[in-house]
């Protein structure tokens, strides 16, 4: 006889090892994930938390009147997905997701827990070969997902726009310009914006028509096109299929793609309101999630955050400061490590001490360059340096410590274990910036382990009242 509850585990257990890896490689870290469902919109919903996500979250869900409301999960930095199809108050099976702190946009992930959703659903509603495809795409190269995005920000705005050659983004486009960033002419990579529209939206912007619209698909000639647009705020213009010339200005909605030679390139869609949304970036060839370098916003939030955590009086206003320190070490690209002490002088004997602190807030540029140096750049919390080149150290953490990050990385885990009032900034050369207090990096997912494999009639789903162990039913306000 055909269980629907065990046909949900199923599914569950199936998708799960296919959704993980395909959000890890597309945000660089394994994060943690969890599925939810409920047989009927009266029915509770029950939990699978094989990597404690829910529960790491227990304290704060279950003080919220709907925990799943997507507000108190944004709170807490969750993502949550379902299948949009269904009923709003019952959406069956949900997935959340717990994303670094360093994210380009939220939309390619809420799209993957979406798509998971649905191959879930196609599962419980027409047998168990059906979704079967749909299940090995969740851990397809990011490219399928930013071609979806990219689809359904141009759709709405195509109906207010008259085009009989619109283009059409698909997963090989994408992976067509991860091919251009990649591609050197004379020795160095592409360092030129390029802009993908509709033909009879680029037409009137072009500045400079090309006679011949060479093929959009011919890497080379795209990459070499693209030096005519690397001097000035030009940019190289196609629509999908030719290359059509130079424009001055974007035409919207559009596709813009900023190429950084060795740092890759940044892709933002752009709306009918001429409004940049970020979206995601091109490594090494390959999408992802992460940015280029975060956001100066983004910076100056974590830092106050763990400055107030670790004790300091005034964490806003000397966060400020030092996020501009970090985004300029940060820009120039070279690795460096920041540390924010209440007591410095236990610090700057094994380093180069300076005769006279040295204030940020009147040397930001003198501060970054200072961080240069291999070491790490001592700051009190009144905003001053006293030292630069410093060695930490602390007592091996073998649970904690991540061979495969480096030494800085494991120096900051140590260092900040045996100084819960140190905050530890590390900006790496390639542009990722992680931070550290209290012995944990609290911008990185922390790692997961695969699911115990288990028979799935012995799989725990508890109900999500009795998981979070809350004082009320939680049923009446899911989502």
């Amino acid at each position: 006889m055909h269980d629907p509850n065990t046909s949900a585990k199923e599914a569950i257990q199936y998708l799960f090892p296919a959704l993980a890896a395909g959000l890890a490689g597309y945000v660089g870290v394994h994060g943690r994930l969890a599925a939810l469902y409920a047989r009927s919109p009266y029915a509770p919903f029950r939990v699978y938390d094989p990597h404690g996500l829910v529960g790491s979250h227990r304290d704060i869900l279950r003080q919220s009147r709907a925990p799943l409301h997507r507000q108190a999960l944004a709170r807490e930095g969750l993502l949550i997905g379902h299948d949009s199809k269904h009923a709003a108050d019952c959406p069956y099976i949900a997935w959340l997701y717990e994303p670094p702190v360093w994210l380009i946009s939220d939309q390619p992930i809420k799209k993957w827990l979406e798509l998971a959703a649905q191959a879930a659903m196609l599962r419980l509603e027409q047998g168990p070969k059906a979704g079967q495809a749909q299940w090995t795409h969740l851990d397809w190269a990011g490219s399928q997902i930013i071609a979806q995005c990219i689809r359904e920000h141009f759709g709405p705005a195509r109906a207010s726009v008259v085009s009989n050659n619109a283009f059409e983004v698909t997963a090989q486009t994408v992976e067509q310009l991860g091919r251009v960033a990649m591609r050197e002419e004379e020795g160095q990579l592409p360092r030129a914006k390029l802009v993908v529209s509709d033909c009879a939206l680029l037409e009137p912007h072009l500045l400079v028509s090309f006679a011949d619209r060479p093929d959009f698909s011919d890497v080379t000639h795209v990459r070499k096109l693209l030096s005519t647009a690397s001097i000035g705020p030009n940019a190289l213009a196609a629509d999908g299929e030719r290359v059509l010339g130079i424009v001055g200005q974007c035409p919207t909605p559009a596709l813009e793609v900023g190429f950084h030679g060795e740092r890759g390139a940044e892709m933002h869609v752009v709306d009918t309101n001429a409004q940049r949304h970020p979206l995601c970036t091109l490594r090494l060839g390959s999408v992802s999630g992460a940015p280029i370098r975060p956001d100066r916003q983004v910076i100056e939030s974590v830092a106050s955050r763990l400055l107030g955590d670790a004790g300091h009086q005034q964490p806003v206003a000397h966060a400020s400061w030092l996020a501009e320190v970090i985004s300029e070490a940060a820009a120039h690209g070279s690795g460096c490590t920041l540390v924010v002490e209440d007591t410095p002088s236990r610090l700057i004997e094994v380093g180069h001490r300076l005769e006279a602190p040295l204030p940020i807030r009147d040397n930001r540029q003198l501060a970054a360059a200072l961080s240069t140096v291999d070491g790490a750049l001592v700051i009190d919390w009144q905003g001053h340096v006293h030292a630069f080149g410093v060695l930490l150290d602390g007592l091996a953490l073998e649970q904690a410590e991540d061979r495969s990050r480096g030494a800085r990385y494991n120096s900051a885990l140590r260092y900040t274990a045996m100084n819960p009032k140190a905050v530890v900034f590390i900006v790496s050369e390639d542009g990722p910036i992680d931070a550290f207090r209290d012995g944990v990096c609290w911008t990185t997912p922390r790692r997961l382990e695969h699911p115990t494999e288990k028979p799935v009639a012995d799989l725990a789903f508890p109900t999500l009242h009795g998981y979070l162990g809350a004082d009320h039913p939680q049923d009446s306000a899911r989502w």
